[in-house]
């Protein structure tokens, strides 16, 4: 399942997603009304015991946090983690309330990742021109309740003639990504005033946004720059020295990767069918290149490599690599 939305829980405004997947709404939605509609699963908190011998014995220091959700009538339990005492725990329905107590906006999607254990929700912000292409922005938000990841915001761009998602460089220049832990005191006050922030934030991240796609736009990259990128976001490994043929043949097989890659990237950067006159040649074409491949081309898992993991970070790598291109 490729998508990695948890039992077909997704909301979107008007547009469907690219899995075709949950509920489609015509109506704006507030993030509590798009909660309602999808149904978000109910959090609970359950000590934890391990087993000795006949009896179980309750394990002091630990929690775990399991979500209930109602599939096909039935209700279907899942633990999504094991932490800590001190973790507050911030649930999916809390989360919406406080979104929509911060920002006071409609919602544009909200869905569940893996077992439920994650929502993301983002709201729209101002359009982009970028010599012809349009670019939405959105503030992505991520409530993840697996023990592990911290509550996350960032702004992410659509470019509507190609519907990719363009995920940017984590980097002050560029967008923000606001962080916070759910074992610090008093997290629900701490989450809504961090939200109002985010929102507070983003026309500023949008207008170095529209600066850094209309350098890119404007900047014509030759082969060399080309091939230059391409090596900087898919590196082919250094041969080995030694002669172990283990070693070799997984080194032949990383290096064939590498050079499919840049080669994939290559042709959609010569040949989208979604090419523009802003892309034609241009860093933002070698961009878009690398950013339909990691999202559409290229296989993968699920959807999390996409928006948080290798393939966010490869998508990073070639905006602050072009973009840094484009302002020589």
């Amino acid at each position: 399942m490729s998508h990695n939305i948890f039992d077909q829980r997704f909301y979107a405004h008007r547009a469907p997603a690219w899995h075709r997947l949950g509920y489609v709404s015509e109506e704006d939605h507030s993030a509590v009304e798009a909660a309602q509609i999808i149904g978000l699963p109910n959090i609970y908190e359950r000590p934890i015991a391990a087993k000795d011998d006949r009896f179980y014995m309750p394990i002091a220091g630990y929690k775990a946090i399991v979500g209930v959700s109602q599939i096909d009538g039935k209700p279907k339990a899942s633990t999504y983690a094991v932490v800590g005492d001190q973790y507050e725990v911030i649930t999916h329905d809390q989360f919406a309330d406080l979104f929509h107590r911060a920002t006071g906006s409609r919602v544009e999607t909200m869905g569940l990742l893996g077992e439920g254990e994650t929502l993301f929700l983002t709201a729209p912000l101002s359009t982009i021109d970028v010599r012809g292409d349009e670019v939405n922005n959105y503030l992505m938000t991520l409530n993840p309740l697996n023990g592990r990841w911290a509550i996350q915001a960032r702004v992410t761009s659509v470019r509507v003639v190609c519907n990719n998602t363009l995920m940017m460089a984590l980097k002050e220049k560029t967008t923000r990504a606001l962080r916070i832990r759910h074992n610090q005191a008093k997290v629900a006050d701490q989450v809504e005033t961090w939200l109002r922030v985010a929102w507070s934030q983003t026309e500023g991240m949008t207008q170095l946004l529209k600066e850094a796609y209309g350098a890119m736009a404007r900047f014509q990259v030759i082969p060399d720059q080309v091939a230059e990128t391409l090596e900087t976001i898919y590196p082919t490994p250094d041969e080995p020295q030694q002669a172990d043929e283990k070693a070799r043949q997984a080194w032949e097989k990383e290096r064939e990767a590498q050079q499919s890659h840049q080669q994939t990237v290559m042709a959609l950067f010569e040949g989208s069918q979604t090419n523009s006159p802003a892309t034609i040649g241009t860093a933002w074409g070698l961009y878009n290149g690398v950013v339909e491949y990691e999202d559409f081309a290229r296989p993968r898992s699920n959807a999390r490599s996409r928006v948080f993991g290798a393939g966010a970070d490869r998508k990073a790598k070639a905006f602050d690599h072009l973009y840094t291109l484009s302002r020589q």
